[in-house]
This record gives C-alpha cells, structure tokens and sequence, in this order.
C-alpha cells in the first residue's frame, strides 16, 4: 500500500519515484521529498539545526542592524526605540566634505589592487607550472605562502618600518632616485601603492594556489598534441594552458570586480553553478549568502553584547568558530570521493556515522590539516576580536593586542626622538623580538603540515 501510495503521488506530481523520493516533481515534490528525507536522517538534521541556529544568530541576526542606517541611532533606546529618519543619514553623508573624498579613494585603491594583485598570482602560477625541478618549485612555493600566515599587526609593523626614513625600502628607493630617504608613507601620493604592494607580498602565493589547483585539471594529452604539431612552450600557454583555466579566470575576475563596485558578485556567484539545484543545496545557499552580505561590526557587536558574550573568553572563541570558507573546502573535498565506496559500506551495513568516521573523514585528512592550519593562524593572528569585546579584560589580552601595543609605544618613542638614542636602539630591539615572539611559533608549525596543504586546498578547490 505504502509502495502503491508513493507511486500515486509521483504520478500526480510528474516524477518517476526512486527509492521513495519523487524525481523531477519540482516544488510540488519538496514537502514530500525532505519530510521523507528528515524521517531517515534524523541525527545529521539535528546537527544541520545546530549549525543554521549559529548562522542565523551571528550572521543573520546582524544583518537586522542594517536599521540604524535609517535612523537617527541611540544605544540608550535601542535598534527599536530610535527615532526613524528614513534618508536623513545618506543626505547627509553625501553633502558632507568627506564624501567625495572617501568614494574616490575607495575606488581608486580597489581598481589598483584589481589591476595589480589579480593578474599576479595567475602570472605566477603560470611560472611555477613551468618549473620541473620538484625541490625548487617547493622551496619558491614555502616563502610565497610564508607572508600570508603573517599576522595584519606584524606585516603593517614591518611595512612602516621599512618605509621609514633611513628604512631598507626607503633608502633603496632614495638610491634608485637619487633623492633623500624619507618616510614614504606619510606621502600620501605613495600610499595606495604600498597598500597594493603590501597586499600583494601577503596574498601572492596564496592567491595562485586556486590557479594552480586549475592548472592540475589541464589534458595533458592537450600538451603532447601541441608538441607533436610543433608549439614551442610559448605556443603551449597561449594555446592550451590559457584556455583550459579561462573559466576560473574569468569567474575570479567578476569576483574581484564585484569587490570593487561592491554590486553584483552576490548574482554572479548564485547563478555560477548547475541549472537546477536539488532542495538540499537551499542549506548551502543559507549559509553560503553571509559571505556576501553582513551587518557590520557595530551590529554584530550589539549581537554579541546582547547574548552576554563581551568580556568573556567565549567571545573570541564562538563567533568565529563555523568559517564559511572552511565548510566550502570541506564539502567539495567530500564530494571527490566516490560514490562506490560509500555504496559498497552500505551493503556492508554500515550508518551514516560509521561511512563519515571511517571512510569520509580519513580520506579527508589533506583538507582538514589546512582547516586545521587556517584556523591556527587566524586565531593566533586575530587582534579585532579582542579590540572590541575584551575592553576591560586586560587579563584575556592575546599575544597580538601586546605587540599592537609595544609596536605603537615603539613608534612613538622612535618618532619623538631626534637622534638615535640608547631608547630608541631598545624600543626598536623589543619591536623586532615582539615580532619574532609572534611569528615563530606560526613558522614551526607550518613545516609540519605544509605537505597537506597545497593538497587539501587543490582538492577542496571549486574546479573551473
């Protein structure tokens, strides 16, 4: 009867059945198909639940915070109790002095890094494809990815010292010139560009490695072909190497361009990807979207106060905890691994926990080491977090709030000075062992899993 009844209802919904679950019936055939769904999957359900409730607290529920933008905001009143001014803010904003200002600065740095920095890692990738000396192309792989694990507060520190009068890069650039050294940031014709470089150093090797993971999926047969017609390695890249890598290209161009105008990637990256989506994909899509949009700092500090979180160790630990990113590695490094392997555990009698513990998750050990590092790195570089939800407990102060702090007194004391003092030589001295203090344990790690890493994310990659 029960068989007899399932087949009635594909029939009346325009879908064969297959195991239950009605094919191709559309929106008519979602009720039935994930109700059916959750009855024979009710403990990965109840996980998803957990998951969707974080998102939905510290990622949605910001978003809620967008409100103040139309109103004349008091923490006294609340997000609710403030007086709504509709357009009052945005009218005043662009009559200010600083708007223009501000606009042409924020485009013009974000078309610089989008003319600089998006080429580079391609360029390089390319460069490291052409090298066939394996123990060469990893040591140039090691020091391009070393500065991304580079904490903001030690690369900036570094950046302004080198930029400095009488600093390494000021000096060469006083050389090459033949002017005088001088601080080079505090020209501010010189800024945008140190921005654009100091990205670049960071995210160079990072960046190439999704071009690198493309790379891998080239025919190679393509290449043997070109040879045989007679294409030199020039002919090879222009002809076989370019093309087979212009999809991802072109999907990290529309990308990085809609960072720059700040509309359209949101539409560009829902649409990118199959013509249909099963309704299983919708819980992507949830948590997918927080990428692309977010409440802001303030909203989500008011979350996050809210909830009882400020000044307590929780608050460095909670919010950040589920990355976006990370759940997208980890999903595509899953969907790699055969089917037939997990057909095969079920003829077995396995679970759904025994197929995840014993053959999902030991096949991906790759990705988990560079979730792994990604997370050691950013919580051992992260310094915003206890800026703004530890005001008062200096006693949960991380490693990097110490080094902003000895960093800015070293400045200050190198600044007022007018010769190079005792102080100044010991200010300087405490700087750079900060520093050390604060990288070296980053770089003692790293050797351990840098054999997983370029691994984990080739694999986790989206494939063009």
């Amino acid at each position: 009867m029960a068989k007899e009844k399932v087949e009635k209802l594909g029939a009346a919904r325009r879908g064969p059945v297959s195991g239950g679950y009605v094919l191709n019936g559309g929106v008519k055939a979602i009720p039935h198909n994930l109700t059916l769904d959750i009855r024979r999957n009710k403990l990965i359900y109840i996980l998803l639940v957990v998951i969707l409730a974080f998102f939905a607290v510290f990622n949605y529920a910001p978003m809620v915070g967008l409100l103040m933008a139309f109103q004349d905001f008091s923490p006294a009143r609340g997000l609710f109790g403030s007086e709504w001014v509709g357009l009052e803010n945005f009218i005043s904003f662009f009559s200010g002095p600083y708007a223009g200002r501000t606009i042409r600065n924020t485009i013009a740095i974000g078309v610089l890094d989008l003319v600089v920095n998006f080429p580079a890692p391609i360029i390089f990738a390319l460069i490291l494809n052409e090298i066939h000396n394996k123990i060469f192309k990893k040591s140039i792989q090691t020091i391009s990815y070393m500065p991304y694990f580079i904490s903001a507060v030690v690369a900036c520190g570094l950046v302004m010292d080198f930029c400095e009068a009488g600093g390494p890069i000021s000096e060469l650039v006083a050389g090459v010139t033949g002017g005088e050294s001088v601080n080079l940031i505090n020209e501010k014709q010189n800024f945008w560009l140190i921005y654009v470089l100091q990205n670049m150093w960071q995210g160079l090797g990072y960046g190439s490695i999704i071009y690198l993971s493309a790379l891998s999926s080239v025919d190679q047969e393509l290449y043997e072909a070109a040879k045989v017609d007679g294409a030199n390695r020039w002919q090879q890249l222009l002809h076989v190497t370019l093309p087979g890598i212009s999809t991802m290209i072109i999907m990290m161009l529309i990308m990085r361009m809609g960072a720059v105008i700040s509309v359209g990637a949101d539409k560009i990256l829902l649409l990118y990807g199959p013509a249909n989506y099963e309704y299983r994909n919708t819980f992507m899509l949830i948590i997918s979207f927080t990428m692309l949009f977010n409440g802001g700092m303030i909203p989500t500090y008011m979350v996050i106060n809210k909830i009882g979180m400020v000044d307590t160790i929780w608050a460095m630990v909670v919010p950040g905890s589920l990355s976006v990113f990370n759940i997208i590695l980890m999903r595509t490094s899953m969907q790699e691994i055969s089917d037939s392997l997990e057909e095969a555990a079920r003829l077995d009698g396995a679970n759904d926990f025994i197929i995840m513990f014993k053959i999902i998750l030991p096949l991906c050990k790759a990705t988990f080491a560079v979730i792994l590092l990604f997370t050691i790195v950013m919580k051992w570089n992260d310094y915003m977090s206890a800026l703004l939800y530890l005001p008062t407990r200096d006693d949960l102060q991380p490693l990097q709030m110490a080094l902003r702090t000895i960093l800015f007194q070293s400045s200050q004391k190198i600044t007022s000075s007018s010769s190079v003092s005792n102080a100044t030589v010991y200010a300087r001295s405490v700087e750079y062992a900060a520093i050390v203090v604060s990288t070296l344990p980053i770089l003692l790690v790293y050797p351990f899993v840098q054999k997983y890493f370029v691994t984990g994310m080739t694999i986790g990659a989206v494939k063009a």
